[in-house]
């Protein structure tokens, strides 16, 4: 926890031992609320290496009614854009790598005015089509 400004971070990294092809994940419950007394927000950056050691390109989808804003790099972060439901689609990312990959990171920042508690995302339907 940074008490400087209350922002928790989880970091994930997904290593291959071999560069996966096609690789493609789904980020959910990325939201936030600017209610009066919660002030809070799911903040995402998502980075890749490709088999070359250079930095890995994705495309970013949003099915949902209130999908976050962003898209995920360092410089323009997914972003929560409202409160919203775990059950449903509406705060999720989909990611699809354009390149094939060894190692994708995964950077979960919780951020609260106050403290951040009770903040969450999940991460599901990783898939890829072979090694290269």
């Amino acid at each position: 926890m940074n008490n400087a400004t209350n922002q928790a971070q989880l970091v994930v990294t997904f290593a291959f031992s071999r560069a996966v092809n096609n690789l493609a994940l789904t980020l959910f419950d990325i939201d936030g609320s600017a209610a009066a007394g919660q002030d809070w927000w799911d903040k995402v950056i998502v980075t890749g290496v490709t088999n070359l050691a250079g930095t890995a390109t994705y495309a970013t989808t949003k099915p949902g009614a209130t999908p976050p804003t962003g898209t995920g790099t360092v410089a323009n972060p997914l972003l929560g854009s409202g409160a919203v439901t775990d059950t449903t689609n509406a705060g999720n990312a989909q990611l699809a790598f354009a390149q094939p990959v060894t190692t994708v990171t995964v950077t979960y920042v919780a951020n609260k005015a106050v403290a951040a508690d009770n903040q969450y995302i999940g991460t599901s339907n990783l898939s890829w089509n072979g090694c290269t």
